[in-house]
């Protein structure tokens, strides 16, 4: 949704993001197990997040602005240079 908006204003055209993907399924598994967390019921246990779970979803989440720096250059070029340290912090954080 953000894209299409941000596609129109800022880009003047009409941008869609294909969540087919590889990284578009943990893109939204992530937001399930994000969902879990942040809204279990009050009293119960909160849901246990696997170190693979989370690494799969962060790196969706980077593989989503990767595509938005390509499709809307001029409203998320400024995403490369954070891309490239998250890129190398996720390596750390795999690595452990």
């Amino acid at each position: 949704m953000v894209p299409a908006i941000l596609s129109r204003r800022v880009d003047n055209n009409e941008v869609q993001v294909d969540l087919g993907q590889q990284w578009g399924k943990h893109l939204l598994e992530g937001n399930d197990l994000r969902n879990k967390v942040m809204h279990s019921a009050l009293g119960e246990p909160l849901p246990r997040v696997t170190k693979k779970e989370l690494v799969a979803s962060a790196k969706a989440v980077f593989a989503y602005f990767e595509e938005l720096t390509i499709k809307l250059p001029d409203s998320f070029n400024y995403m490369n240079i954070l891309l490239k340290d998250v890129q190398k912090l996720t390596d750390e954080i795999t690595a452990i």
